[in-house]
């Protein structure tokens, strides 16, 4: 708590405390100084995690995509062993 509140920029731990431990509601400003320390803030706000936008696939990830799936079970533990193992 004492690394998280001094990287946020707090004086002291003890508001984050109380907010950690549910006896304080996390205010805004909080809430901005935490998302500076990569804090997800949809998830201390309600309590569920953002989703992260991902770029879309090119179209050669495109084709290994369909590819793989295209694949039976076998094949494809076998593609995944080579990767691991590679």
């Amino acid at each position: 708590m004492a690394a998280a509140s001094r990287a946020a920029g707090e004086s002291s731990p003890q508001r984050l405390k109380e907010v950690v431990s549910g006896r304080q509601k996390c205010p805004a400003d909080l809430v901005a100084k935490l998302v500076v320390i990569g804090v997800d803030a949809q998830y201390v706000l309600v309590g569920e995690r953002a989703q992260i936008a991902k770029p879309p696939l090119t179209p050669d990830e495109e084709m290994l995509l369909e590819a793989y799936r295209a694949l039976d079970v076998g094949d494809r533990k076998r593609m995944l062993a080579g990767l691991i193992s590679g």
